[in-house]
């Protein structure tokens, strides 16, 4: 047997449908919004990352650091570090710089030249090893391992197996040094190599001093080895791959803290801390939300749309059912029982919405952003934008269908409408016959057909019913 809802529905199909695919349109539009809009914010602002530069989005802290104060000055700014940055995400890299080391006067260009030994954490994963190894931790009686790059040792005119004699700088100490490999840094520009005096490859010349490095060793070349620990360097490197638009200004503020508290710290007064990510990403913040005001002017617009369509294709409904609706109250129909009908056409409309919208979400999402990973199906944020539009139109479908008129209202309602369409039908006919309007094309006579004819001292309404009434004839 066919429910009733199916077919009271079936007798307006097309306007049924009509609102139908009016609700899933709305629903797949909000949908999409809700997918591309959140994908257009997180590119607009990971594009403005990218377009920085790398050392402007970390953190770089070095400062003078004595052995036996080295451990606490590290823990002191991993606490500080885990309480200002809080769950964001994070990793340390840091490095321990001896004090530099004299070359012998036939190596270098300069009158005096000298290499600065660095031990640092994850050398190797920025590093691509090109010949010999990586240094060993020192030997009693045998010469210090160090790792030179390719083009430091070319300059030197070092190689592998080398063993060459320095001086400390300060205390005049002769340390023999053997070159047990030769690498090249895969990004000599990254971040990273803020924790080297001098960059791979690079050159520092002071007057007639020039400095060669990085110089790798091991580290504990650094703690109760032949070399004297000068100082050290803290390299903070934000996830930013995830960073939500929101979360932009609040890391911003918490870098800005990070700041504050090692300056304000007694222990860390000899640590300087180097950074420029809170202008970076309180920019990027900007960018957000512009491109944010930017979408919620066109959801603002495509909801008013939608909404005209859906109000529309609803009114049109009513319109057609406004007979059968005041019939059924004319033969006892209850309000509960007109309720419940259109109810069940406004949950099944809202849930056809609900789903389709959705799904057409996820390929009108995948159309708009291409290069974007493909969605298998809707994600939470579709199907929250999907079930507010399938709901709005829900609510629409009800409210509009909950007035029905009373017979007597439908009635009038409908002899008005029937009224004015006669008179412009009327209108249209005498403009055509060549007049300028209804009464161009009538002589205003008596009404014929009249009972009782036409009676002196009473008026009659003139034949072609515009509304105008004809004096009453003399007796």
């Amino acid at each position: 047997m066919v429910p009733p809802v199916v077919r009271r529905a079936w007798t307006h199909s097309a306007l049924i449908l009509s609102v139908v695919l009016t609700a899933v349109t709305a629903a797949a539009l909000f949908a999409t919004l809700a997918t591309v809009g959140g994908t257009v914010l997180s590119r607009s602002v990971m594009q403005r990352i990218e377009a920085t530069k790398a050392t402007d989005t970390v953190i770089a802290m070095t400062g003078p650091v004595s052995r036996p104060n080295y451990a606490r000055t590290d823990t002191a700014l991993r606490d500080l570090m885990r309480a200002t940055l809080g769950r964001s995400p994070f990793a340390v890299d840091r490095s321990e710089i001896a004090q530099a080391l004299d070359l012998p006067a036939a190596y270098g260009k300069s009158s005096a030249s000298l290499i600065t030994p660095i031990a640092a954490t994850g050398i190797r994963a920025h590093t691509t090893l090109v010949s010999g190894a990586w240094p060993a931790a020192p030997r009693p009686g045998a010469p210090l391992d160090a790792a030179l790059p390719v083009d430091v040792a070319r300059t030197l005119a070092l190689r592998v197996g080398t063993v060459l004699t320095v001086t400390e700088s300060f205390t005049a100490a002769p340390v023999a040094v053997r070159v047990s490999g030769l690498f090249r840094a895969d990004d000599p520009a990254s971040a990273y190599w803020q924790l080297s005096p001098i960059r791979p490859g690079s050159t520092e010349t002071t007057g007639d001093v020039t400095g060669y490095g990085p110089v790798v060793v091991d580290p504990a070349a650094l703690s109760g080895g032949p070399l004297v620990l000068d100082s050290a360097a803290w390299i903070v490197q934000p996830d930013l791959s995830g960073v939500a638009a929101g979360d932009l200004r609040p890391l911003a503020g918490a870098v800005a803290q990070l700041e504050n508290a090692v300056s304000q710290s007694t222990a860390l007064f000899s640590i300087r801390v180097t950074s420029t990510l809170p202008n970076v990403l309180t920019a990027a913040s900007d960018d957000a939300w512009a491109a944010l005001s930017a979408l919620a002017v066109a959801t603002a617009l495509s909801a008013l749309l939608a909404l005209a369509a859906l109000l529309l294709a609803v009114q049109l409904l009513r319109m057609r059912r406004e007979v059968e609706a005041s019939t059924l109250r004319a033969r006892g129909g209850a309000g509960w029982q007109l309720a419940a009908l259109n109810t069940g056409e406004a949950l099944a409309c809202g849930l056809i919405a609900a789903v389709g919208g959705a799904y057409a979400g996820v390929s009108l999402g995948g159309a708009l952003t291409p290069t974007a990973t493909p969605l298998g199906a809707p994600t939470l944020g579709m199907w929250l934008a999907a079930g507010a539009a399938a709901l709005s139109s829900t609510l629409i479908v009800v409210g509009a269908a909950a007035g029905a008129s009373s017979p007597v209202e439908a009635w009038v309602r409908r002899s008005r409408q029937s009224n004015t369409l006669l008179v412009a039908r009327r209108w249209r006919r005498a403009w055509a016959s060549g007049g300028r309007g209804a009464g161009a094309a009538c002589s205003h006579r008596w009404s014929p057909g009249t009972s009782g004819g036409a009676r002196p001292g009473r008026p009659r309404p003139c034949c072609c019913r515009c509304s105008r009434w004809r004096p009453a004839p003399s007796p």
